[in-house]
């Protein structure tokens, strides 16, 4: 018989690969506008096997996670600390970098790599976050608090979809090509960006 901590890692694992190819199709369907075969079947595969570790589960979840509650907040905190600090840094260098109306290679690489920390940041924090709420989830769902909390990550979330996949792209794509006759869209892009990095700092 297997072990309950070894289940749940197994359940755990598939949940993070579920996530993540949710995340790379999406990417595909609204950044590069391009999909891959091998890509879809992967993440078709990454569902199946989510679904699979679900119903193949013997054990009961929420004794076990009630039991490693402390771990998990530990995990969240983790989460909490690489999304908000990945999140701040960002916003500062993003409207730095935008001081000059352009965003050259070197700064959207930067942006990009703590984009990519913001985001691992946020999967560990929605995973520990589901393992903290399915024990408490009657009592959560009563709760103001709680509700106010889901409210602003999901506003968060939207936010950064936003400001990373589809204002940014823009902005390099202006900075890089003729703006002479681009000056007033670029401004209204930076006064958009300004207006979402001050959403997603708040």
């Amino acid at each position: 018989q297997q072990h309950p901590l070894f289940t749940f890692f197994i359940l755990a694992l598939s949940l993070i690969a579920f996530l993540f190819s949710l995340y790379l199709t999406f990417i595909q369907a609204f950044l590069i506008r391009q999909f891959c075969t091998w890509c879809l079947v992967s993440a078709s595969l990454c569902i199946i096997i989510f679904i699979a570790a679900i119903n193949g589960s013997t054990f009961e979840f929420l004794p076990f996670l009630g039991q490693y509650r402390e771990p998990i907040v530990g995990l969240h905190v983790i989460g909490l600390i690489l999304g908000l600090g990945g999140a701040i840094f960002s916003d500062i260098l993003f409207m730095k970098f935008l001081k000059d109306l352009k965003i050259s290679k070197i700064e959207l690489d930067i942006l990009k790599t703590l984009s990519q920390i913001i985001w691992f940041g946020l999967m560990i924090s929605i995973v520990s976050g589901i393992g903290l709420y399915l024990p408490a989830a009657e009592g959560l769902n009563q709760s103001a608090k709680f509700i106010a909390k889901m409210t602003i990550l999901l506003i968060v979330i939207i936010n950064g979809v936003g400001l990373n996949l589809f204002i940014t792209p823009k902005l390099t794509s202006l900075s890089f090509g003729e703006i002479s006759d681009k000056k007033i869209r670029l401004k209204r892009i930076r006064k958009l960006s300004f207006a979402m990095g001050t959403i997603s700092i708040i």
